[in-house]
C-alpha cells in the first residue's frame, strides 16, 4: 500500500538513490516482523525500492522516446538531449547514466 505513495513521481526523480525511502521500508519491516534494530536488520526478502523507482524511470524515458516529435513531453526531452549535448546537466542525461550503470547504455 504504500509504495505507491513513496515511488510518487518517480518518472522524474527516480534516477537517483534515494537512502530514506529505503530507511522507511527497512524499518517497517521491522515493525511488522516485531524485530528490534539489532536483528536480522530488518530483511524481510523483499527487493529494494530503487528497483521500482528506478524502473519507472526507465519506462518513462522509453515511453517519451515513442510519442511523435509534436507532443510537448517529446519536444522538452529533445531540448533536454541538445543542452545535454552542450554538457550541462539534464533529466536526460541522468537517465542515460542510469542506462550506462545497469549496463543498458547501448540503448
Amino acid at each position: 500500500m504504500i509504495v505507491p505513495i513513496k515511488t510518487y513521481g518517480s518518472e522524474i526523480w527516480g534516477f537517483k538513490e534515494c537512502e530514506e525511502i529505503e530507511r522507511i521500508q527497512v524499518r517497517f519491516c521491522q515493525y511488522f516482523l516485531g524485530n528490534n534494530s539489532t536483528v536480522n536488520n530488518g530483511k524481510c526478502g523483499r527487493l529494494p525500492l530503487s528497483f521500482v523507482y528506478h524502473t519507472k524511470c526507465i519506462k518513462y524515458w522509453c515511453k517519451i522516446l515513442q510519442l511523435p516529435n509534436n507532443r510537448y513531453p517529446r519536444n522538452c526531452y529533445n531540448m533536454f538531449e541538445s543542452v545535454d549535448d552542450l554538457g550541462r546537466q539534464t533529466w536526460a542525461s541522468h537517465v542515460k547514466a542510469l542506462l550506462f550503470k545497469f549496463g543498458f547504455g547501448f540503448v
